[in-house]
């Protein structure tokens, strides 16, 4: 510039043109991230959290290829080197279905695929080696990475949540333990994806096949001769409640839509 030369570090890249022809096109490093717009997609608050805590944006967008109108769903990260926002189309990243020795589930796979981490996953690797980490898409690997600063040993992290736990539980009292101890009863009647969990039982009455497959297709499951607490042999029914993220009980069948009465009950 002016005759002046300038030293700037950047990141290099091929690109090629509609006519196959390849030219290098540098990435300077930024010093800070702008996270408040990239190709006409308006980040939120938890995108920039997201961006900002792992490099990834955690969910898929639609992008509009400005030159063709072609709307593309993208993963967004970070490069973590530069700064820089980039963007990999969705059909272009393979989900793995085994990393090393390990398997990844069909809804971990499909976890990945919305973008999403799949926290504190064991990966033991072809030499035996293990390790505990976060699976998320990012656009530099063109595929899923560990999630660097979220690798751990598996005793580190047993002992992190054993710790973790007790510290909870100790500090929490009242309002706070009461609103966990909500959260976690909330978890153990959903999977992580937000499905009905399956449940084989309810007051000791256990469920037949098809009242498995009732429930956890959402629908009401009669269940007879259930003792209740004044020791009587009664009738009821169970069904998972979406709002309340847990089964409630009901006197009559709520598939149709009659009174609604809650049950302090638990599974067994």
């Amino acid at each position: 510039f002016g005759g002046e030369s300038f030293e700037l570090d950047a990141r290099l890249s091929f690109k090629k043109d509609g006519e196959g022809n390849i030219s290098l096109v540098p990435h300077f490093i930024r010093k800070e991230q702008k996270l408040d717009e990239y190709k006409e997609h308006k980040f939120s608050d938890n995108d920039r959290k997201n961006l900002r805590e792992t490099g990834n944006l955690g969910r898929v967008v639609d992008i509009v290829d400005r030159e063709t109108g072609e709307i593309i769903p993208s993963y967004i990260s970070i490069d973590r080197k530069t700064n820089e926002i980039t963007d990999i189309p969705a059909s272009r990243v393979r989900i793995p279905e085994r990393i090393g020795k390990t398997e990844i589930t069909k809804q971990e796979r499909d976890m990945l695929r919305a973008g999403l981490p799949v926290r504190d996953k064991l990966i033991e690797r072809n030499d035996g080696r293990k390790f505990v980490t976060t699976l998320q898409v990012n656009v530099e690997q063109r595929g899923v990475e560990f999630v660097p600063g979220t690798g751990k040993s598996p005793r580190t992290a047993q002992t992190q949540e054993t710790k973790g736990d007790t510290s909870k539980s100790q500090a929490q009292g009242g309002e706070n333990a009461a609103q966990t101890k909500k959260e976690q009863r909330r978890n153990t009647w959903t999977n992580e994806d937000g499905s009905i969990r399956p449940i084989s039982k309810w007051s000791g009455v256990s469920f037949t096949d098809q009242q498995k497959a009732d429930y956890v297709a959402g629908k009401a499951v009669k269940l007879e001769n259930v003792t209740d607490k004044q020791g009587f042999h009664a009738t009821m029914y169970i069904k998972f409640n979406p709002e309340k993220g847990r089964p409630y009980r009901y006197d009559t069948n709520p598939d149709n839509a009659q009174q609604v009465a809650p049950s302090n009950e638990s599974r067994t």
